[in-house]
């Protein structure tokens, strides 16, 4: 029972949450208690371990303690609020790519959104597929497919403007997502296509082989009244079209020879 018990204190204290009410507690807890055993200190007596004596009144106690206790709640403030901050950034975070996951993007879609509106400023976003990812897993598995996805990930994250937002959708782990604010539909499409050029050329070399991918993109701009869900449908429209229809997308680039675009606009 003992051994048990001191596992579940163990458990208890590796879990993020729990430790954060841990650190949280322990400074004033443990300040508290020692200005305790100083008040309870007979005055006059020797304290050992300082080889001096205790010759504080209880109100000169009293201060150190109200002294002590508001460090002691600034320091558990801050380390709370670091705490939450961690938290926080791990909750929007990818793990696999490091970019900022589809939380983050509802939260920042929808205030670029609103800023939009307000403004009446452009805002375009581009959807990047990785084509045939499920055939680039089954053929090299998923191990591979996952060190790949990570590689595309930083390299996005490179190669972003300071009007860009990268993030990952999650419930389609082979798509990236570009936010790109006070950006038209055109100089978008000028962006979309450096970037899909940038992953075509880039190898990714896993152990000691090297391996390549290639991705197309969806475009859309803000129309008054788009919701987040609206703006993305238009873009994911876009990116289906192009699986669906490869030919098309062929097509397509004999017609804008000039950029060599391999997208779809809606």
């Amino acid at each position: 029972m003992k051994q048990y018990i001191h596992n579940s204190w163990l458990k208890f204290k590796q879990d993020f949450l729990s430790k954060i009410l841990y650190d949280v507690f322990k400074i004033p807890s443990i300040t508290t208690l020692l200005l305790i055993v100083a008040i309870l200190f007979p005055k006059g007596e020797t304290l050992s371990f300082l080889h001096k004596r205790n010759n504080l009144t209880n109100i000169e106690i009293l201060g150190l303690m109200v002294i002590a206790m508001t460090c002691a709640s600034i320091l558990t403030g801050l380390i709370f609020y670091n705490k939450y901050k961690l938290l926080q950034k791990d909750n929007f975070t990818d793990p696999l790519t490091g970019l900022r996951n589809d939380k983050a993007l509802k939260v920042y879609l929808s205030q670029k959104i609103k800023e939009a509106y307000q403004s009446g400023k452009p805002l375009s976003i581009i959807i990047i597929d990785v084509d045939n990812f499920a055939v680039f897993n089954e053929k090299y598995n998923q191990t591979i497919g996952d060190k790949v996805l990570g590689e595309v990930g930083r390299l996005l994250s490179k190669d972003n403007r300071f009007t860009d937002e990268t993030f990952r959708q999650y419930n389609r782990g082979d798509e990236f997502i570009i936010v790109s604010s006070n950006t038209t539909i055109t100089e978008v499409e000028i962006a979309a296509e450096r970037k899909r050029k940038f992953l075509a050329g880039a190898n990714f070399l896993i152990g000691d082989i090297s391996y390549n991918v290639t991705v197309c993109c969806g475009l859309s701009e803000y129309k008054m009244g788009d919701t987040e869900e609206s703006l993305l449908e238009r873009a994911n429209y876009a990116v289906r079209n192009i699986a669906k229809k490869k030919m098309e997308r062929t097509l397509r680039n004999m017609y804008l020879n000039v950029l060599n675009i391999t997208y779809y606009v809606f």
